[in-house]
């Protein structure tokens, strides 16, 4: 054993020399390692990427369908208006129309009759 020392004298530490260590082969793993009797490595991440991704769709559909939604509903508030507003349309209509015929009647009154004895002649 050889000893190796710094300047000060109470820092001397020990060395010895290591011998290389053999690479590990796969059936000196332990039992419950992953890539020897467990499940592999690679099933946990394909599984894992599969769940992200089946997230990743419901999500998706869930926000179109809310857009979907959301869509109707812009068109849908426009269309109950008009239809909130047809009986006024139909009041105005109708008062519109008896102020014309109104409006005609008294035009047909105050209209100069023209006297037919006087011309002696029927006019078309």
């Amino acid at each position: 054993m050889a000893t190796r020392c710094g300047i000060a004298i109470f820092a001397c530490v020990s060395y010895r020399p290591t011998a290389s260590k053999p690479e590990t082969a796969i059936n000196d793993l332990p039992t419950g390692s992953l890539l020897h009797g467990g499940i592999p490595l690679v099933f946990w991440l394909l599984l894992l990427g599969l769940i992200s991704y089946s997230i990743t769709i419901s999500n998706t559909l869930a926000t179109l369908k809310n857009h979907y939604l959301n869509a109707f509903a812009q068109i849908e508030v426009p269309l109950k208006r008009r239809y909130d507003l047809r009986p006024n349309l139909v009041e105005t209509a109708t008062a519109s129309m008896a102020h014309e015929i109104i409006a005609s009647v008294a035009a047909v009154i105050d209209r100069p009759m023209p006297s037919l004895a006087a011309s002696g002649t029927e006019q078309v």
